[in-house]
């Protein structure tokens, strides 16, 4: 009696491994260059948020409470 043969895995649906590393790279290059396109936008808007969030803690701990 012979041993029945190994049942082989079928394909796994879905893309493939190396398009998705390449939709990956490209989407990335995407978004740089968007950022360098709005750069004129996106820094000053950085730079508020970085400066809000350092300023508040110190506006919430006023004697005054005038940040609450």
């Amino acid at each position: 009696m012979t041993a029945a043969p190994a049942p082989v895995a079928p394909p796994r649906p879905g893309v493939p491994r190396a398009v998705l590393i390449l939709l990956a790279l490209a989407a990335g290059v995407v978004v740089l260059l968007g950022m360098q396109a709005f750069a004129g936008l996106i820094v000053p808007v950085f730079l508020a948020l970085n400066l809000i969030i350092a300023v508040h803690p110190v506006g919430a701990r006023s004697p005054g409470g005038a940040c609450r």
